[in-house]
């Protein structure tokens, strides 16, 4: 069994009192229609920093400036031809100016939200402890 190893960033990105969260494709193989923070793959040799700024605008076609890391989590996707065990760095982003989202092509829809506003929406099940985190950051 082929094992691999990713590390992925991604941003809480917040603006007065909501969070942006992004619906993955339906034809996406991985977590099609579920709701996530926006985030990508930091390529091999790449700062990390630079992979949120460059993964941000290239899902989202936000400029992020002011960004911090909150935390970091795993997990890991089992196939039955290989597994992935995947390290995300979770960052803190507040905008600075908010442009019109545009959306890349693994994302067909996007919310400003709140907490309570997951509840509704098929997303993972950290989504409440990162953003309940982030909140509280923001105090």
């Amino acid at each position: 069994m082929e094992e691999i190893q990713k590390i992925v960033v991604a941003g809480v990105v917040y603006n007065k009192g909501k969070f942006l969260v992004l619906k993955r494709s339906n034809t996406e193989d991985i977590f099609p229609n579920k709701w996530e923070l926006p985030s990508g793959k930091v390529e091999f040799g790449e700062d990390p920093n630079k992979a949120l700024i460059r993964e941000i605008k290239e899902e989202t076609g936000l400029i992020i400036e002011n960004f911090f890391p909150l935390k970091c989590t795993h997990y890991i996707i089992e196939k039955p031809d290989k597994k992935r065990h995947t390290v995300q760095i979770i960052y803190m982003v507040n905008l600075l100016r908010i442009n019109n989202i545009v959306l890349a092509e693994e994302h067909d829809d996007y919310k400003w939200i709140t907490i309570d506003d997951l509840k509704e929406l098929n997303t993972f099940d950290d989504m409440v402890e990162i953003l309940n985190e982030a909140s509280e950051k923001l105090k």
